[in-house]
Parts: structure tokens; sequence; C-alpha cells
């Protein structure tokens, strides 16, 4: 919101300074974004007459000009626009004087004339962009005088950063409203308006089709104006320090009224229109030309004002060019009407452009004021361009029931930490038009019909912190009681991921839950993918289904900073569409890549593989259940990836991510990933603390050949299954066949731990368990002993 600094004051004459007035509105919940002056880089420049004017002697299109400034003498200027002639009132820059752009006057000779000064245009004082001559001033200005003090130039352009709940000070009398609330100025009679005064006739029939949109809507017929007649200065410069361009006077004044008063209103040319207007929702196969020049196919979700032809504007955005008002219109019908929030609300985005009426309708309008504004710029519009009042239509109401408020003062201290006395509060309210009567020690507040923000009490004890200045509010230290937090026996998986994982070297990633399609076609579940309705952009268009992806994003971006190694993990949600139903579960998923230990002399130098990976999940999860098997998965490399089973339920996956994708992500071989499902884990948190025992364990190795065909997790599956006295693990250290046999063979070797908590173990009973092992293999997998 941009608004000049004097028309402000023109409505609340306060007397505090320009950096005062921005402290305090800043101070009150309005901040001032920037103070510009409107003179800035102005200085020197004083009414001049030309008294007379005569060729050039030494240029056809140069001029000699006796300019008087109220000096002793008059000046001889040299000039050369084509409008400067006797007896013309000009801003006239005298020897010294600084123009903007930093443009400084001095005496000089033109063509061998002295010039002592510069007569100017209104572009060379950054006024307008009019250069086609010199700035022709009022007759009545005084000669001598400073130009700035005759164009009102001594002025600042203020710029507000308004939330957008304050739709209510989108005017200079919201703003002066606010100014008299903080201040306690009164606001001067200026917003008090006489009321319509209007002469019934052939009035224009207005009908409402939807009502819900717009509560209320007012038309009045002016007759006999010139559209021709030019807008006062005064305003011209109101609407351009308020951002606004000049355009016509019924135009300019439309615009006027709505910076003034909040009313978005548009003017119509009457005779234009074919039959009754009517406020409806738009028809397919309508269309409409806008006042920009925009070619619009309506839709039913558009809300319009058409009359019998059809649609002649958008309702709170713009008008249509057919029933626009050109120089030759001689009879308007004005409308001001409030049309809701939601009619309106994020149509800008459709459209590709938005308006100010937009802007307001979208923060919502008082309904109350309307016919204020109407009566306001009626008034100026016969002003200006003459005519005469025509017929007032009304159609709704512009009654608005607010809900009243129980408010307790007492509350004030306890939610802002100031003690404001009753007296004091009943000043504020007072000053912000809100209605207060007495309920014992409470106050039942009912606020004016343009505060659409203020709906529970805690937004009246903001308003009385926001009023009484922010700044007052006391600067406190919070006081609480410490103490050491207990910890849970028991902890979730996510919880307990996040522990071990960082304690393992990883780091934890946030991302999102969005992805792109590609992303998900290659690293998704294969499930179908919850697509979005309303994506925040095209890569983000789907909800992911596994977390693999968005690790190898991750990773993908890190490459860039040369890394030589990257461990990460996420937990999160992950989504499928199972039937129509989105279906969410809890994920946890890690990469590994580089390097399996940081560079050191010590270390050796090596690449982390798929043990690596494996072995991080091992520990994560409870041991003495979990099984990996074989796993066919297209995200993964075929002869490096598993399936992680525990209970006979397969809870994720790990593996290298097939060599294929890794190319066409560009992130070199060797990425290592595991998922798992939260939710097909053990109900338990994990236990992991076992009494050491003080026996000794005994350790035998095994080596035999089997079918290379069998997975060695069944092997080693069937071992601790097979109730074998005193096991205690099982674990392969070798595998080995040979490229060029032609046997489909190969040659596994075991390590088994033996172990009793209670006794040492004696040979007798470790052989008596061996030999139960080689009576399984041999039974159930066919397996020979190595050598034999």
């Amino acid at each position: 919101m941009k608004f000049s600094e004097n028309w402000l004051r023109s409505f609340c004459s306060t007397k505090h300074s320009t950096e005062e007035l921005s402290n305090i509105l800043t101070m009150a919940g309005l901040e001032v974004e920037s103070v510009e002056p409107v003179g800035q880089g102005l200085c020197g420049v004083v009414v001049g007459r030309i008294e007379a004017t005569k060729p050039h002697p030494n240029a056809d299109k140069l001029k000699l000009c006796t300019v008087d400034v109220g000096g002793d003498e008059p000046l001889q200027i040299v000039c050369g626009a084509p409008n400067a002639k006797e007896g013309m009132l000009v801003p006239t820059a005298l020897v010294g004087a600084a123009l903007p752009g930093g443009l400084s006057i001095k005496k000089t000779k033109l063509r061998g004339e002295l010039s002592l000064g510069m007569l100017c245009s209104a572009k060379e004082l950054a006024l307008s962009e009019d250069h086609s001559g010199l700035m022709n001033l009022d007759s009545d200005c005084q000669i001598g005088a400073d130009v700035k003090e005759v164009l009102g130039l001594n002025d600042n352009v203020f710029t507000l950063k308004l939330t957008a709940n304050r739709g209510d000070c989108l005017s200079i009398k919201g703003i002066a409203r606010e100014l008299q609330a903080i201040t306690g100025v009164p606001m001067n009679a200026l917003d008090k308006y006489e009321a319509l005064k209007e002469d019934p006739g052939n009035e224009t029939h207005v009908v409402i089709e939807a009502k819900e949109s717009c509560p209320i809507y007012l038309g009045l017929d002016i007759s006999g104006i010139n559209a021709k007649a030019k807008t006062p200065q005064y305003i011209v410069d109101r609407l351009e320090r308020s951002g606004v361009r000049a355009i016509s006077a019924v135009v300019d004044l439309t615009n006027y009224v709505m910076l003034e008063l909040g009313q978005p209103m548009h003017a119509f040319d009457k005779d234009k229109l074919h039959g009754k207007v009517s406020v409806r929702f738009g028809r397919t196969g309508e269309a409409i030309e806008l006042l920009n020049g925009t070619n619009l196919d309506v839709t039913p979700e558009h809300l319009v004002i058409a009359d019998e032809d059809g649609p002649i504007a958008l309702a709170g955005i713009m008008g249509g060019e057919l029933s626009s008002v050109t120089d030759e219109t001689q009879n308007i019908f004005l409308e001001a009407a409030v049309f809701s929030q939601e009619s309106v609300a994020g149509k800008w985005r459709s459209l590709g452009f938005s308006t100010d009426a937009l802007h307001r309708f979208e923060r919502g309008v008082d309904p109350s004021g309307s016919q204020v504004a109407l009566a306001r710029l009626a008034q100026l519009i016969v002003d200006v361009c003459g005519g005469k009042i025509g017929a007032l239509t009304t159609v709704g109401s512009g009654k608005v029931e607010r809900k009243p408020i129980l408010f307790r003062c007492d509350r004030v201290k306890r939610l802002v930490g100031i003690d404001v006395p009753r007296d004091r509060i009943l000043e504020i309210f007072s000053g912000l038009e809100l209605t207060v009567s007495s309920s014992g020690d409470d106050l039942i507040v009912t606020p004016p019909s343009y505060r659409f923000d203020l709906v529970l009490e805690a937004d009246l004890i903001e308003e009385i912190a926001r009023i009484e200045g922010f700044d007052k509010l006391p600067a406190t230290l919070p006081r609480a009681t410490s103490s050491m937090l207990r910890i849970a026996d028991k902890i979730g998986w996510s919880e307990y991921a996040k522990q071990h994982f960082v304690e393992r070297s990883y780091h934890e990633v946030i991302t999102y839950s969005f992805i792109s399609q590609d992303l998900e076609e290659t690293f998704g579940s294969g499930r179908t993918p919850v697509r979005l309705a309303n994506p925040i952009a095209e890569q983000y268009s789907v909800m992911r289904s596994s977390l693999i992806g968005s690790l190898v994003l991750t990773l993908q971006k890190n490459l860039s900073h040369q890394p030589d190694r990257v461990r990460i993990f996420e937990t999160s949600l992950c989504f499928e569409e199972n039937n129509g139903v989105i279906v969410q579960k809890n994920v946890i998923a890690g990469l590994c890549y580089g390097r399996r230990l940081p560079e050191q002399w010590s270390a050796d130098n090596k690449r982390v593989d798929f043990y690596d990976i494996k072995g991080d999940v091992e520990e994560f999860l409870p041991g003495e259940d979990i099984s990996f098997h074989r796993l066919e998965d297209s995200r993964l490399h075929p002869g490096k990836s598993a399936r992680i089973v525990i209970g006979g339920v397969q809870v994720g996956i790990v593996g290298e991510i097939h060599p294929q994708f890794a190319a066409s992500f560009d992130i070199g071989d060797g990425v290592f990933v595991f998922e798992l499902q939260v939710d097909k884990l053990p109900r338990s948190s994990p236990q992991r603390f076992m009494p050491y025992s003080k026996y000794q364990r005994v350790r035998r190795d095994i080596s035999i050949e089997v079918n290379s065909d069998l997975e060695v997790s069944d092997i080693v599956e069937a071992i601790e299954s097979g109730k074998i006295p005193f096991l205690q693990k099982v674990g392969i250290f070798d595998v080995y066949e040979k490229a060029e046999s032609t046997k489909s063979t190969k040659s596994l070797a075991f390590s088994i731990s033996f172990q009793d908590t209670k006794k040492t173990l004696t040979d007798e009973e470790v052989e008596e368990s061996i030999l139960q092992i080689r009576s399984l293999l041999e039974n159930r997998f066919e397996a020979r002993l190595r050598g034999k």
C-alpha cells in the first residue's frame, strides 16, 4: 500500500514528524517498508514568468527568453521548448539549482548567447514522462515562489507492508483510523460526506443471482457528463504517488475514492448496456474482452456482471472493453458492490494478473461503507465532469452482524505481560471504534463491520498490545523449573534408528515427500503412486512410495562437492494408493558410497561393499531372528541384493543400486542402499543387552560341498533352527567355485560357535553337536564334507 503523507495528514492532522509517524505505524503492526521524498534531488527551482521571447541569432530552434523570477532584474535564459511564449508561468531552475538525477545548473553560453538558468518540463522535474514542452503552471502562482511549495512536492511516499488480515488498512481512511487510535488525534471532518441526493427516474434494473457471492450491489445513474474533463492536479498527484497512473477523469476519480475509502468501484457507459444488469456466475461458451486487452473464455467458476447480451465485467476484478467509458461517454452507470472473498480468492492465478480491486476484495471490503463511497464518487464526478445524479439502485443489504466477544480485563497482563488499566482499555477500544458494554467486571466488545480479523478475546488483547506499542512490552526472561528427563524403558524404532546410524557415521537427511513422476517410476515400490491434484511444481507431482529415490538425489547433489565418503539415512513416511485408499507407511532407509573409512595412514583405502551395509543393518536389527535371502528387484544389482526377513516376514531390502540407474543418475558404481518398513519390525523396541558369560566358547569349522543353486541363508537358517545343543552362532567365512569346473557345486566354509553359560563344554559334547549338524546337512541338502 503506497500513499502520500500529505494525503494521510489531511485525514488525521497529527503533529508527529515523518520519522515519528513511520515508527508509530510500524510499531502498531503496519510495517513501513520505505519512505521516499517526492521532491528528492530538487533544489533552487522557482516560479518564473516569461516576459518576452525572441529568436536565437545563431540557432533556428532556440529562443532567447526574458524571465521574471522575482529578483531585481529579469534573467536571460536560452530555451528550445516549442511552447515557450510570453506571459507563461514555468518552473525556472536558477544558477546553482539541482534537478533530479544529479543535474546541476550553471551559467553558460549556448551558441554564443548567455543563459542564466533553465526552463523545465515535467520530465526534467521527475514529475511525469511528459517532455513535449515546458510545464505550464497555474496563473495564480506567485512569481519567485519555490516550485516544491507550489506543486506540493514537500511530501513523502509511504509504502506499507500489510499482513493479509488487515484489508481495512488498504485505504487512507483506514490508516487514519489507526492513527486516531494510536495518537488520540481525531480524524478530520473530511471523512464525512453528504448523503446522496438522487433524482429517481429511469433507474437501471439490477438482479443478484449469486446472492452468497454478492451480499450488496449499489448502482447509480449519472447523465450528461463531460468525459473529456481534466482531472484536478491534486488528485493526479495523489494517484501517481500511490502508484496509480492517471487515465481519464471518470477512471481517475473511481481509483481515487478506492484509495481514499477502500471501496473498489466501476463505471459503465450506460448507453452500451442492454437490458437488466445481473450478478451471476459465468456460463460455458461465454467470453469477454477485458480492459487490459485480455480475451477471456468465461467458465462457471467466474463471477461476472452481465447484461442481457452477456458478461460486461469480471466481478471484483476488471471491467469489459465493450462497456468501458470513453471520451464520447455522456451517461454512466456507477457500480459499488461487495463480493465475497471466496468468489474472487486465487483468481489471479488462472488469469495471470491481479488488480487493486481484486487485492482488496480478497482481503475483505466493508459492506456498510459502500453507499458512503458511492456518494463520494458521485459528488466528485459531478464537480469535475458535470452531469446530473439520477436514480440509486440498491439490491441486498450492507448490514453485517458481528458476534460480540467476552473480554476479561485481567487477561491482558497474563498474556502480554503489561498491566493496562481498565480506563486505558476503554480508551483504546473507543479509538478503534469498537462497541463496548459492561458485564460485571468484564466487557462485551462488538467489532465494527470492517474488522474481519477480530473474532476472539486474544485478538482484542493483541489490539491493546499493538496500540500501546510492542516496544513497550517488558523484556523478561522466562521462568521454568528444570529436572532430569526420565529415559523411557523402550523407545520406538525411528528414534532408535537415529541413535544407531548416527553412531555409525551416518548423517540424517530430511527430503520432500513429493517427487517427480520419473523418479517414482525408477525407484518406487511398483505400487500405484499417489498423484497430487495441484502440485507446486512439475518435479513434485507424486507422493513417493520409497525413500531410495530421495536418497539417490541427495547423493547426486552432494557429489558435485566431490566428497570421498557419503553415509546418509532418513526416517519418514511413504505413500501408496490401494483401491482408491491412500496408505502411508513409516520407513527407515540408508545409503553408503565411497570409502569404507575416512582417509588416514593406518587405514586401508577400500570402498564400501554389500557386506558393509548389510553389517550395519544386522547391527540395527535383532540378530537372533534375522536372515537374508536372494532378491530380484529392478532397482538393485541382481547379484548384490537381498531380502531382509525376520520371523518369516520380509521387512526390507538391501543391495547395490542397479548399474543402469547409477549411470543414468551419474552417481558411479558402488552405491549401496537399504530400506526397512517400521510397521513390519517386531513390536517391541530393540533390547540388545545380554549378560556376559564367564565360560569359554568353542569354535569348530565345517567345509562342505553343495549344489550351487542353494542359498547360504537357507543352510544357516536350517542349522540355527535345528535345536543343536549349545549352539551359539553360525557364520560363513568362505565361498569357493571353480570358474572352469563343469560341476554345478560350490564349496562353503562355516564357523560354528558353541557355549554353555553354566559350565565349560567337554570335547564329547561339542563333537556330538557337530555330528548332529553334519547329519542335518547331509539329509536336507545332500551336502558332502570336503575331501571325502
